[in-house]
Order: structure tokens, then sequence, then C-alpha cells
């Protein structure tokens, strides 16, 4: 049995969905997982503690005075728990953008790219042609490419 001082996140991030929509299959959709994920979750957080966190009828889910009692202090944790991710989170690096046709607006293209995603930083750069473009994008050195190429066509 583990000690519930090593309790998974992901445990205490089921027991609060479940807690706060009072409905597994809620629950299990706001947190993107299976229903039986879930309930599997929540169950193996129930034996850590040793502790019935809900009382589950066939109509409604409801929690228990331990489960009430859990629940404050789950969101403590995770709320620290994101705070330390967010802390050692690395900075994003910039979004390399590669404009590569000589009659594109480029200046029109980043404006508004930049409009679209403020947060993002973009560093744009006018080296290459479609060609080599793709497949700087296939080997993950360029993240995207603007531009226009006259030759293709369809058959």
């Amino acid at each position: 049995m583990a000690s519930p001082y090593d309790t998974d996140p992901r445990l205490l991030r089921a027991f609060t969905a479940v807690a706060e929509e009072l409905h597994f299959t809620r629950a299990a959709a706001r947190l993107h997982v299976a229903q039986q994920a879930l309930s599997r979750d929540v169950r193996r957080l129930e034996r850590e503690l040793g502790a019935e966190l809900f009382v589950r009828t066939t109509r409604q889910v409801s929690l228990t005075p331990d489960g009430e009692r859990l629940l404050s202090y789950a969101r403590r944790v995770l709320a620290a728990h994101d705070e330390l991710r967010e802390a050692f989170r690395a900075a994003p690096r910039p979004l390399l953008v590669d404009l590569n046709s000589p009659d594109l607006a480029h200046e029109r293209v980043l404006r508004r790219a930049r409009e679209l995603a403020p947060d993002l930083e973009l560093m744009a750069r006018y080296e290459s042609g479609l060609t080599g473009a793709a497949s700087a994008v296939l080997a993950g050195r360029l993240d995207t490419s603007f531009g226009r190429y006259g030759g293709l066509a369809a058959d």
C-alpha cells in the first residue's frame, strides 16, 4: 500500500473532477479519459487512503465526510503542483517561419500571424524555396513556411 504522502497527482485530479461534477461520466469527459479509467483511479485513491470518498448509487454520487475533508487538501496540492510545473516550464522557443516567395507580402503575413498568436515569438527567415522549406519542416528545423509555388497543377 502506498503512503498518502506519495499520492499521484493524477489520482487527486480524478477525485477532484468527480467531487466537483458529482458524476463519473461528466468528470471523465472533463478529464478526457474513459469513465472506467477514472473509476479505477478513484478506487485506487480510496485504497491508498484507506477511506471511502464517495457514496455511489445508480442515480447519484455524493461525497462522504472523508471525501469532503480530502477535497480542500486535494485542491491545494493540485494548485501547488501546477505552480511548481509552471515555475520550471521551459520558456517557449520562438517559432521559425520561412517566407519563401519573393512576391509574398511578408510583413502582412507576419503581422497577421502575430495578431492571431500574440503570445508566440515568431522568427522569420527568407532563405529557402518550397523544396528546402518542406525538407526543413520534415526534419524539425522549421515550424512553418508561407509562400506560393506556381509549378503545382492538378492532373
